[in-house]
């Protein structure tokens, strides 16, 4: 053996690790570290293949790599019951759902069997994977006995025997695709529309991802997970979601999460923020307060009578504030800080916009109005300090964009 060979031996173990890391963000652990070595033994002619032709070798073997293709029926009952019982409050609408790491597809055809059982026809299963061989074999829906483990004894009916195998029966695929998409390569939204699924499975994938490219993952699929959508995942892997802070926690479901409440971090997470901030008077909105004064003594219907016919901006804006104070309906808080604004008075509306977020579960476009008031009055600490905290939950690409305008003075 030449020094060269033992060199290129000594290497191409990195290479296919480096190659199996960067491509697909499989880690390198003791059990793959015996399937590489495995792999290099068993094909001796590697070492004087090319980088080009060692990578289309390695994608023609996958599946070799692969440790987490092995799977059956029916896997995760639990986890299919709690979608059972999703799919009963989700009967006027069609529920996608993405199976991520749907490997040869028992999962999918588990899910459409349980479908057909309870009558639910308003769905379509997407099943995606980086593996061509196992999807092929999900396309053709052919299955040996090994898929079966657990497998109840009635539902072999929807299989057609065919010497030691078993075939999906069509009718079942109807709803189903399968899809070869690599997250850590592609981009999600050039297959799927923003917020698609209701539902997303990712079962026994994350454990073998190495933690620089789980959240890369995770950020694909928040981008097509529908505003109320559901993730369910197992055990094992319900760490490393929550480790990603992608998602929140979903606990009317075992493992399960779902798309970060707006209404709810918000609430929680910047009241510290504009509860810090004290209140202070302002000498040109005190002819507002002037005039709401003379308004005390009228009740709701007739100082909405006196708005239809008013032109004086203060008293508009006085109207407004008494209509909030008599009812304490947000609505005409949110009215009274737009008029506000309108007629030139930000520094009062920043005020009423932190009572205004108090008060309701604010949106983010509620939060994102703050700040642009905060930036109209000048109040440009403030704004950083929204802004920090929305980064830091959200990791917008817009909000990082503008917090590094205003903190290098480029207002």
């Amino acid at each position: 053996m030449t020094l060269s060979n033992i060199f290129k031996k000594n290497t191409l173990f990195e290479i296919i690790s480096e190659f199996l890391l960067t491509e697909y963000g499989l880690k390198v652990t003791s059990a793959n570290i015996d399937i590489i070595t495995k792999f290099i033994l068993e094909n001796q002619d590697l070492s004087s293949l090319s980088i080009s032709e060692l990578y289309k070798t390695l994608k023609k073997n996958l599946k070799f790599f692969m440790l987490n293709n092995e799977t059956y029926f029916f896997r995760h009952k639990t986890q299919i019951d709690c979608i059972l019982d999703y799919m009963k409050y989700a009967q006027n609408f069609k529920v996608n759902i993405l199976s991520f790491g749907c490997s040869s597809g028992e999962e999918c055809y588990s899910l459409a069997i349980e479908f057909f059982l309870n009558n639910i026809n308003n769905y379509e299963i997407i099943g995606i994977d980086i593996d061509d061989e196992a999807l092929a074999q999900a396309k053709k829906g052919i299955y040996n006995i090994r898929s079966f483990r657990k497998f109840p004894e009635p539902y072999y009916s929807f299989f057609t025997k065919k010497n030691n195998n078993y075939i999906i029966k069509p009718f079942l695929k109807e709803k189903i695709k399968f899809l070869n998409i690599n997250l850590i390569k592609e981009d999600i939204s050039n297959y799927f529309e923003n917020n698609y699924f209701n539902i997303i499975l990712i079962n026994n994938v994350l454990i073998y991802i190495d933690k620089r490219f789980i959240k890369i993952i995770l950020e694909q699929l928040n981008k097509v997970l529908n505003e109320n959508g559901k993730v369910f995942t197992t055990v094992e892997e319900y760490n490393l979601i929550l480790e990603s802070n992608i998602f929140i926690e979903d606990n009317s479901y075992d493992n399960a999460f779902k798309k970060k409440n707006l209404e709810d971090l918000i609430k929680k997470e910047f009241r510290e923020l504009y509860e810090l901030t004290p209140i202070l008077k302002n000498p040109e909105s005190e002819q507002i307060y002037a005039f709401a004064k003379q308004y005390d003594n009228l009740n709701e219907q007739t100082l909405i009578n006196l708005l239809q016919n008013e032109n004086i901006p203060e008293k508009i804006c006085a109207l407004y504030y008494s209509l909030f104070k008599k009812t304490f309906n947000p609505e005409f808080l949110k009215t009274f800080i737009n008029k506000l604004i309108a007629f030139g008075y930000q520094y009062e509306a920043k005020k009423w916009l932190k009572t205004y977020i108090l008060l309701i579960n604010p949106t983010e476009n509620d939060i994102n109005d703050y700040i642009e008031l905060c930036i109209k009055a000048k109040d440009y600490e403030e704004a950083v300090k929204m802004l920090e905290k929305k980064v830091s939950l959200f990791g917008k690409k817009e909000d990082i964009e503008k917090l590094n305008v205003i903190k290098h003075g480029e207002k």
